[in-house]
């Protein structure tokens, strides 16, 4: 699992890129975010440690058919782990990015 994190680091999105750019080096309120980050069998996009916050950039492929229930189901796995899971469209990061970070911020405020 921690071999395929590797290789999606190296082939993000680029909504993925755009986002990593804005949260990478303590840029959201001093927080760290870490890329393709496994929880355990999956990987999520990225994830803040200290505040047990997950952020998933969806691209196309979450919305074909069946993907939706197991989205849902990897959602409620990780939450039950006390991680907090937000998740942005591609557009949504794309052409809204303060919208997105100001949601951001405003979920990591909450959490201890």
């Amino acid at each position: 699992m921690n071999e395929f994190a590797k290789k999606l680091r190296l082939e993000q999105t680029p909504a993925e890129e755009i986002l990593w750019r804005s949260v990478r080096n303590y840029q959201v309120l001093g927080l760290k975010f870490r890329r393709q980050h496994t929880i355990l069998n999956y990987i999520v996009d990225f994830y803040c440690v200290e505040k047990h916050l997950a952020i998933e950039v969806d691209g196309g492929i979450h919305y074909e058919e069946g993907r939706l229930q197991k989205d849902i189901i990897r959602q409620v796995v990780i939450e039950a782990l006390g991680v907090t899971l937000i998740r942005f469209t591609n557009n949504e990061v794309r052409f809204e990015l303060q919208a997105v970070l100001d949601e951001i911020i405003t979920r990591a405020s909450t959490l201890t």
